[in-house]
């Protein structure tokens, strides 16, 4: 049963931590999320600049990894969002800039 007027209640699952690369650097992924996972909460520490933040991309198993001009910008003056995902894919991740700050992504379950 639903808890009327609060649709996105959810349990918090396994949670990771990931390791950005610079934007000079590689994407990298987390590990594939679990069969019952339909939304992840990310955060990431970092102090608010005009250039920070990271880049992300929700993938599959055959799609590339994301890179310093592909991805969704997410501003470091927004250290978190909840994104929908199916299970079995991932997060993939780079730094917007210099800094390499490390991901925390967990797994939200109903």
């Amino acid at each position: 049963m639903a808890i009327q007027g609060f649709p996105n209640i959810y349990r918090l699952g396994a949670t990771q931590s990931v390791a950005l690369a610079s934007a000079a650097g590689a994407g990298v992924s987390c590990v594939a999320f679990s069969t019952e996972t339909y939304a992840v909460y990310v955060a990431w520490p970092g102090s608010p600049s005009s250039t920070g933040g990271v880049l992300i991309k929700v993938i599959d198993p055959t799609t590339a990894a994301v890179n310093s001009t592909t991805g969704t910008l997410i501003p470091s003056t927004i250290p978190h969002m909840t994104f929908q995902v199916t299970p079995g894919q991932k997060i993939s991740a780079i730094s917007a800039d210099a800094a390499t700050p490390v991901l925390r992504i967990t797994e939200l379950t109903k």
